[in-house]
């Protein structure tokens, strides 16, 4: 039975209302995708649903921990004015070309900043991303002997 799977990573971190972001993506099979956008917490409120973009198996670069993967965009997504700050997250789902009752899915996490930081709110969030990083067991290379 035929299997697919799907990866995915953002152009940017964090975002702030007006800017681009980038998600670049991989699929083992040629494939379509879609995309909904979620702000974290808020999960049954899709912000955002683009349906019928394409991705394929893209060569990766060599050692992609320190050169990236090097796949192009497969969704570009300006953030909208009204946007409020916080950590949105992109629920990519690829579906197997032979037989649309397999999907694979993947989430990417990225932040969106107030346009005014401090002005209306006190709050700072913080994202551990070389945590993340850390733990990293795709593409070959953690921090941790066991994991790479």
């Amino acid at each position: 039975m035929p299997s697919i799977t799907i990866e995915a990573y953002a152009s940017k971190i964090s975002v702030s209302p007006g800017e681009t972001i980038d998600f670049h993506v991989w699929t083992s099979l040629q494939s379509e995708f879609e995309i909904k956008i979620y702000r974290k917490g808020y999960p049954q409120d899709t912000l955002k649903h683009a349906g019928s973009e394409n991705a394929q198996p893209y060569a990766t670069n060599p050692a992609p921990w320190e050169n990236g993967c090097g796949w192009p965009s497969g969704y570009q997504l300006i953030i909208p004015q009204n946007w409020q700050s916080g950590v949105y997250f992109a629920n990519l789902i690829a579906t197997d070309p032979q037989d649309e009752a397999i999907q694979a899915t993947t989430d990417v996490l990225f932040i969106v900043k107030a346009t005014q930081p401090g002005v209306n709110r006190k709050i700072l969030f913080k994202s551990s991303v070389n945590t993340a990083q850390a733990y990293n067991n795709w593409g070959g290379k953690s921090l941790y002997s066991y994991n790479s």
